[in-house]
């Protein structure tokens, strides 16, 4: 909180500013837009090369750009996106101390809130692959919901998998998040009873997708996918993925 930045216990005065801009960020979803913005034009008053160039640099940077998300300042979206650009396969972190994610998860995110959303999505998507190879789960959940954000319709499965993770994970705030962009999507109608994950399931073995295959474009197991199959066979009365296939096409459930 800021008084307890302000009572500065460790005698670390020179950097109560890097502190409190690493509280702005955190704060930025409680706060009104004029505000982000008015802290933001202090905060980067003179660029980013007016930060800090310590160890806080990171923080205060990534923190920064959560904050130019939330108040969708385009100036200063743009700024932090130019100096994150160059380092983008880093994290925001203070060797390991703290660390508020992956660099290219921020320039996703500044990237989407200024319209460019072709190079957002390029750099979630590679945030998710380096996530997932690494078990960052947390940032995996993340990157699903910028991607969602972006395009909830075309990413339905990204705020699927977002919410699913989120759930798992405890991080009540991204499960929110990502079951509202759910809940704003108009469900068509499904045939049998389907679930919306049984349609998908079936959609890709259409496409002729190998369970391992479905698994990997869905984000989730082989296990699942196979519950999630075997309750759609049961439901729709299928015996097989020709059956499937069949199914799929006579009621348009194809994409």
């Amino acid at each position: 909180t800021p008084s307890a930045v302000d009572a500065d216990p460790a005698g670390w005065g020179p950097l109560r500013s890097s502190w409190r801009a690493c509280l702005l960020g955190l704060a930025a979803p409680t706060l009104d837009r004029d505000s982000l913005e008015r802290a933001l034009s202090t905060l980067l008053a003179d660029g980013v090369d007016g930060l800090r160039d310590d160890l806080t640099w990171g923080p205060v940077v990534a923190c920064a750009s959560m904050a130019a998300v939330v108040a969708r300042s385009t100036s200063h979206a743009r700024m932090l996106a130019q100096a994150i650009e160059p380092i983008a396969d880093q994290w925001a972190g203070t060797a390991g101390a703290v660390s508020f994610g992956p660099f290219r998860w921020h320039l996703g995110r500044l990237l989407a809130s200024v319209g460019e959303r072709a190079a957002a999505e390029t750099h979630l998507l590679e945030v998710l692959d380096r996530c997932d190879a690494a078990a960052a789960r947390p940032w995996s959940a993340r990157a699903h919901l910028a991607l969602a954000t972006i395009d909830p319709v075309r990413h339905r499965d990204h705020a699927g998998a977002a919410s699913e993770l989120a759930a798992g994970l405890g991080m009540r705030r991204v499960h929110q998040l990502a079951s509202q962009v759910l809940g704003e999507l108009v469900e068509p109608a499904r045939p049998r009873g389907l679930t919306r994950r049984e349609v998908e399931v079936l959609g890709h073995v259409a496409e002729g997708c190998t369970n391992r295959d479905i698994a990997a474009r869905m984000f989730l197991s082989v296990k699942t996918v196979e519950r999630h199959l075997l309750n759609a066979y049961t439901k729709a009365g299928l015996r097989n993925r020709s059956e499937a296939t069949a199914f799929v096409l006579r009621h348009g459930l194809a994409d």
